[in-house]
């Protein structure tokens, strides 16, 4: 997994003293359709360090349930490919620490005529909010 975004710093400012951040971690992957590496992919999500995760062109459908993406105590919110190719499709991944909230987006959202997903969520970090969205 490809490390995106490492040490990206949230804290309050505090006068006069020395400013505390909190790290947060987050892997993006391209998995080029997850179907035949679900059990290798959980694994890896279980084993990693990391605390939210973007990943795209899953190939997931309706068929493939949650637990079999990711571990039980993560939290999984996903946009499958609803056309029948077997490409496409983007989730985003919290570990416990995380509370991840879909931010709705309509169903019929395209760019010069070109349908993607896109899924979008809110995660709260004791108070403080950081938005993400995962396309393709």
């Amino acid at each position: 997994m490809l490390n995106l975004v490492s040490g990206f710093g949230f804290g309050d400012r505090q006068e006069n003293q020395v400013r505390q951040h909190k790290t947060i971690e987050i892997l993006y992957q391209n998995v080029r359709g997850l179907r035949t590496k679900l059990d290798e992919f959980r694994n890896s999500v279980a084993s990693s360090t990391s605390d939210l995760f973007a990943v795209t062109e899953s190939g997931c459908n309706q068929s493939i349930h949650d637990a079999e993406i990711v571990p039980a105590g993560f939290q999984i919110i996903r946009c499958d490919r609803a056309d029948g190719r077997k490409q496409g499709g983007a989730f985003l991944v919290a570990t416990h620490r995380y509370e991840l909230r879909r931010v709705p987006i309509p169903d019929d959202v395209n760019v010069d005529a070109r349908a993607f997903e896109i899924v979008c969520a809110t995660v709260n970090m004791n108070g403080r909010y950081l938005f993400l969205c995962c396309v393709v």
